[in-house]
């Protein structure tokens, strides 16, 4: 990246630390979390988790494959993602787990419980949206890169400065966001060509 030059061991390569970063490092945390700080009259289901969690790595191994044969190489190409990236989808677990242990460590045990048991949920839900065909927008390429308005540089410093004061919850709302995006998208889209009029026919 620091060369600006790419090549496809380099695409390969990357590719492999993801898998590890991206998919059993989120899924491993998650485990040990709900293990940890679970009741412990859920352990019965503790087996469904692990499912879960083998699910969402093996998601993620295949998004970053079908990343790789399908990748184009130069910036003009990665304007969106087809399936929710991996970085973002281990950013909303991730992102989750510093909400609920910051609520925990403010004794709002209820809201905290929440966050637990929405976790795999959220593991479930973001390894299938990894291998779906929704879109996804680069939020770098699309949005932070070329000519900035007035109002998108109010919106990141405002951003910045949430993330000052409270970044657990800004990161864990942010990201959930994010994985929600594909999605909401969707149904807005799908929601637009309901409420079409129909073309006359002839």
């Amino acid at each position: 990246r620091f060369a600006r030059h790419t090549t496809d061991f380099g695409g390969q390569l990357d590719s492999l630390a993801d898998v590890i970063s991206f998919g059993l490092a989120p899924a491993f945390v998650a485990i040990r979390l709900f293990h940890l700080d679970g009741p412990h009259w859920a352990v019965p289901i503790s087996r469904f988790i692990w499912a879960v969690a083998a699910l969402y790595m093996c998601c993620a191994a295949i998004r970053l494959a079908r990343f790789n044969v399908s990748n184009e190489h130069g910036e003009q190409h990665h304007f969106s993602f087809l399936g929710l990236p991996s970085p973002g989808a281990a950013g909303a677990i991730a992102s989750l787990i510093l909400m609920e242990q910051e609520l925990a460590h403010q004794s709002l045990t209820l809201l905290a419980d929440a966050c637990l048991w929405l976790l795999p949920v959220v593991l479930l839900s973001t390894g299938l949206l990894m291998v779906s065909h929704l879109r996804y927008p680069h939020l770098v390429n699309r949005y932070l890169r070329g000519r900035r308005s007035i109002g998108r540089l109010v919106f990141i410093v405002g951003f910045v400065l949430l993330l000052l004061v409270a970044h657990q919850y800004v990161l864990g709302i942010g990201s959930l966001t994010y994985a929600a995006w594909g999605p909401g998208a969707w149904v807005i889209v799908r929601f637009k060509r309901w409420l079409r009029p129909a073309a006359p026919s002839a």
